[in-house]
């Protein structure tokens, strides 16, 4: 215990002055975006589903919608830099979230609810590359991700807390979304005003570069495409299953119809306290080991819970394909918000950033409505394995980085 307590106290002694601004911040805004998850990840798309029975084009929407924000990013970071402080841009996206989640409210129907729900998911991911220039210029980097980490723990912790509470609402009654709606839209909306102790930020020299420069890193940088080109492949397999491991669980004719609460047991409580444990692990493995063997790791790790999951209709060999995805996920908030720090020259993370979210956007845009194409004629369970291949293919991308020297990091 007091070898634990004299780790913590090495990791917050004497913290600078931005950091001692940024932690208490973004702890709080990612103990929301934790609720937030849930809802991302399961009950929108539950809802839709069980609900409205909404039509595969508006489930495709709901799902495709975070990545359309990463997509907007490259267009709009710079956009939107040349004309607003970081601050200002997270403080009025988060206010459009809440407003966006009360739409379905005011306007009845499965048309409004989709659109809106979207909207809300487009604005939280277009929100990422301003968080990673905070990260880039308020920590410091040998301690970044553990830092970091105290914000996620909150987040995983109160992922599945609200995946229990939701579950339970829904079970009782599926109209119970509209009160799962305020409330979430009330606690985004206190993240708003948390987000205002910020610091205003200062615009950078990349905001004013058009955004096909950005895009020449990929190739300019070698590492950073060939890390790109991984992420693309392992990054498809994860987004075009993502909403089908719903559809799997919840859709009786083309599943298991399984009910709400068991649902969010497998994919939010189960995945939440997995996440939970793996936390400090993956913050530590993250600091001190180099980036291509933690991504690597994770891949293989994510790729066997792709087999488990979709290979039987047993429910215990779905649990467990279920922790090994989320105990790799685990791992994401990290690599995937910092890993461009490793790259990146000083200034430029935002760059870097904002084509990571680019690329993202175009394989999550893709990635559910193929899968909602490729179901109406194929059996579900073979996206599963379609995911298993990829994953292991993007292991073998990885290789260069680990193998050649110059490009390791």
């Amino acid at each position: 215990m007091a070898e634990m307590k004299g780790k913590k106290e090495n990791l917050f002694r004497e913290l600078s002055q931005s950091e001692k601004i940024l932690l208490p911040v973004d702890t709080l805004r990612q103990g929301v975006d934790g609720i937030f998850d849930t809802l991302k990840n399961t009950v929108f798309l539950l809802v839709a589903i069980q609900f409205y029975h909404a039509g595969d084009h508006w489930n495709s929407l709901i799902s495709a919608a975070v990545a359309g924000g990463m997509l907007a990013a490259i267009f709009l970071t710079p956009f939107l830099e040349k004309r607003f402080f970081p601050r200002t841009i997270l403080v009025v996206s988060t206010f459009l979230m809440a407003l966006s989640l009360l739409v379905p409210l005011a306007v009845p129907g499965e048309e409004a609810y989709a659109l809106g729900i979207s909207f809300c998911l487009f604005l939280t991911s277009l929100r990422i590359p301003f968080f990673t220039g905070y990260y880039s210029e308020c920590y410091r980097a040998d301690r970044m991700a553990r830092l970091m980490s105290v914000g996620t723990l909150i987040m995983f912790l109160l992922a599945t807390g609200s995946s229990w509470l939701f579950g339970h609402m829904l079970e009782q009654n599926l109209r119970a979304y509209r009160s799962i709606l305020i409330l979430s839209a009330l606690l985004i909306m206190a993240n708003g005003f948390f987000l205002m102790k910020l610091p205003a930020g200062n615009e950078p020299a990349a905001g004013k570069l058009p955004f096909w420069e950005n895009l020449k890193l990929i190739w300019q940088d070698p590492r950073f495409g060939i890390a790109s080109l991984s992420w693309m492949v392992l990054g498809f397999a994860n987004l075009w299953s993502t909403p089908i491991r719903t559809v799997f669980l919840s859709d009786p004719e083309r599943g298991l119809g399984l009910d709400p609460m068991t649902v969010l047991l497998i994919l939010g409580i189960i995945p939440g306290i997995v996440r939970l444990l793996s936390n400090f692990f993956w913050a530590r493995f993250y600091d001190k080991a180099p980036f291509v063997v933690m991504r690597m790791a994770m891949n293989i790790i994510i790729g066997l819970g792709f087999f488990f999951f979709f290979i039987s209709r047993n429910l215990w060999i779905i649990g467990l394909g279920s922790i090994l995805i989320y105990m790799s996920l685990a791992g994401a908030p990290f690599v995937w918000n910092l890993w461009v720090m490793r790259l990146a020259p000083a200034g430029e993370a935002r760059r870097y950033m904002s084509v990571h979210s680019f690329l993202c956007g175009i394989r999550g845009l893709a990635g559910p409505p193929l899968a909602f194409l490729f179901i109406q004629s194929h059996d579900i369970r073979e996206i599963g394995m379609i995911s298993v291949v990829l994953a292991f293919l993007s292991v073998i991308i990885l290789l260069p980085l680990l193998l050649v020297q110059k490009y390791r990091f």
